[in-house]
């Protein structure tokens, strides 16, 4: 039985707003601590993970073994050590999912 989860991790190359996926899917830079998180929860557990620039997301196993991980209930998420951190977050949640910027006209436009 493999164990599912919900993604939730904005980058700057792409987004999971909650997407699907087995515990064996998820990037190697998280996988084994997710799942040791996760061990005893036969349900579907919410992952949620810090937003990646291009330069971290290259270098993310690097950029991630730094981010400290910790449980809430059904969900796993990433604990921010600095403030900048979580702006940085904010930032990128209002620019992918807020209706302000989403219904924006294009640049080319």
């Amino acid at each position: 039985m493999h164990k599912r989860f919900q993604l939730y991790w904005l980058r700057e190359t792409g987004c999971d707003a909650g997407t699907p996926m087995d515990g064996n899917e998820l990037d190697r830079a998280v996988r084994s601590r997710v799942m040791e998180l996760a061990k005893d929860d036969a349900g579907p557990v919410a992952i949620r993970l810090p937003f990646l620039d291009r330069r971290e997301w290259a270098r993310r196993s690097e950029t991630m073994r730094a981010v400290e991980l910790a449980r809430e209930g059904d969900t796993i998420f990433a604990v921010n050590p600095a403030m900048i951190t979580a702006l940085k977050d904010r930032a990128a949640e209002l620019k992918a999912l807020h209706p302000a910027w989403t219904d924006a006209p294009l640049e080319s436009n």
